[in-house]
């Protein structure tokens, strides 16, 4: 599961399968795309259920599950070095600081160092304290105070603090005197409990049923009021959900969500379920962030150390300072972020590539709300779903076309198929079927003078995409009320602007915002008339290549 979440984020990723089979030959074939790799930083975390301390019946390195550490460490010094000879390689290994001391002490021999002991809870407001080896040293470290202790050595994170405020949703508040939320473990539904867990005499008669009413999903502790949020809507309390787990993780939003497993669909509770877990076992990326910098620093992939605190807050901002509606200055900031060619936009995942290529991001799907404008049934339910979903992206240029004052625009298209995309950004495609669609989608636009700058959303639990093949509804989109800080570079807060001001049209459950600021400029007056027979050429030429 978790190899399928990140594939999704990150198509570039190589997976070399189980640790124990891995050798030099297919570490090669893995990376043969990419001969000039000069530095390599190797991030493990080998399965604490044998080590924990929370586990009765651990058995230590001697475990199946914890044993693999021999393998990570077999991957560091021999596969590696003898795979790329030369190069520079660093490695950060992690495991639950609840072990016993020997278990601790039998690591850092094999390791060769003793560990550093991190939590985020010196910065965020959530506990996960965790045991860290590194091949290299912390000591010059901007943000980072170090106290040696016996076997290991304590690190406390320097400089500001984030407010839980920051991470919950609207009308949900803490407990009076809360410090932190607990540490975030894997969710599994029971009917009933096998052995007495942690914490469990810790918590009061109401916690406990409460616990009981939710199918003892996570262990007592996470059930008492410290621990929860109180909803003002709902007037409950509850756990964080997952959303909230995911910020407080610094991950991306729905970074951890899945649609299908096991060969079905999910319901509500199994998708939670594997997503808290997914988490549970997950480290925390602003620690992992802040101890990667040394090498990366050393390196010179960053120019200097970073504040822990800053970390995950860096978005992008409305552009403008204007009196410009909210959703026209979010348009404009994805504007920004346009190809060199133009009409598509590639937020790049990272440093990933492709076939020497960057991946594109999605788009967050929640900044947007849907109104239906037009809907149809197909006429040749026989084609391939891909052909569908470029159909529904030319039905809503041809509903755009229809009136004269949507003429000489630069809009926003969102779509969810990236063969779509990928073929009406470049104008052509290698399918004849496909390559048609594009051709009349190429004659709409030169006939209207319509820019389209397409980009792509993935497809979310609450906004399922309705291009399918039963038929396809087109959509108008509203910009969402946005909190202070959205995407762009200006400093804008929208925060009291009208959230239901109009934006565009939505095609695949997507589909386009109009960005009425954005106009073609023209230096005459284009008729009417002009557009309309430069039109039927256009379509006559598509014709003839069908």
């Amino acid at each position: 599961m978790a190899q399928s979440i990140v594939g999704s984020h990150f198509q570039g990723v190589r997976e070399l399968g189980d640790i124990t089979e891995v050798t030099i030959e297919k570490i090669k074939e893995a990376v043969a795309d990419n001969p000039h790799i000069k530095h390599i930083l190797l991030v493990a975390g080998f399965p604490c259920r044998d080590l924990s301390g929370a586990n009765p019946s651990a058995k230590g390195l001697s475990g199946k599950r914890s044993s693999l550490l021999h393998h990570a460490l077999k991957l560091l010094r021999e596969l590696l070095p003898a795979a790329f000879p030369g190069v520079e390689i660093e490695a950060i290994l992690e495991n639950v600081s609840s072990m016993k001391a020997t278990y601790r002490d039998e690591i850092s021999a094999l390791c060769g160092t003793v560990p550093y002991k991190l939590c985020p809870s010196d910065v965020w407001p959530v506990l996960r304290p965790r045991f860290w080896w590194f091949s290299y040293s912390l000591d010059d470290h901007s943000f980072l105070e170090i106290e040696v202790k016996d076997g290991y050595a304590k690190v406390k994170f320097l400089g500001s603090t984030r407010d839980v405020k920051d991470f919950l949703p609207k009308l949900s508040q803490v407990a009076l005197g809360f410090v932190a939320f607990a540490i975030f473990v894997r969710a599994e539904t029971r009917k009933s409990l096998r052995f007495q867990p942690n914490g469990i005499l810790q918590c009061t008669d109401d916690e406990l049923s409460l616990w009981a009413q939710c199918g003892y999903r996570l262990p007592p502790y996470h059930y008492r009021m410290q621990n929860m949020i109180f909803n003002s809507k709902t007037n409950a309390w509850s756990t964080p959900p997952v959303e909230v787990k995911e910020k407080l993780m610094l991950f991306r939003p729905d970074y951890t969500f899945v649609k299908k497993a096991f060969g079905r669909v999910l319901s509500e509770g199994e998708r939670t379920d594997i997503r808290e877990s997914l988490i549970g076992n997950s480290m925390h990326a602003g620690v992992l962030a802040t101890i990667m910098m040394p090498p990366l620093r050393c390196w010179c992939y960053i120019p200097d150390y970073v504040e822990p605190a800053l970390l995950g807050t860096a978005s992008k901002r409305l552009v403008g300072n204007d009196q410009s509606p909210p959703e026209t200055r979010l348009v404009r900031a994805y504007f920004s972020f346009q190809d060199h060619r133009g009409g598509l936009i590639l937020q790049e995942a990272g440093q990933t590539r492709v076939a020497h290529r960057p991946l594109a991001e999605s788009f967050d799907a929640k900044q947007w709300k849907r109104e239906a404008v037009i809907s149809c049934k197909w006429a040749l339910q026989h084609e391939h779903i891909n052909a569908l979903e470029a159909r529904a992206l030319l039905l809503t240029l041809r509903w755009r076309a229809r009136s004269v004052a949507r003429f000489s625009k630069r809009f926003l298209h969102l779509t969810d198929s990236k063969g779509a995309l990928g073929a009406f950004a470049k104008h052509r495609s290698n399918s004849r079927n496909f390559n048609y669609l594009v051709t009349c989608s190429a004659a709409l636009q030169l006939a209207a003078s319509m820019q389209p700058v397409l980009g792509f959303v993935c497809a979310q639990p609450e906004t399922q995409p309705i291009c399918h093949r039963g038929g396809c509804l087109t959509c108008a989109l509203k910009a969402q009320r946005l909190r202070g800080a959205c995407w762009g570079r200006a400093t804008n807060n929208v925060q009291d602007q009208d959230p239901t001001a109009r934006a565009g049209t939505h095609a695949c459950s997507r589909g386009t915002t109009q960005e009425n600021a954005h106009q073609a400029q023209h230096s005459e007056i284009i008729s009417v008339l002009t557009p309309i027979f430069l039109s039927v050429a256009c379509l006559l030429v598509a014709e003839l290549a069908k």
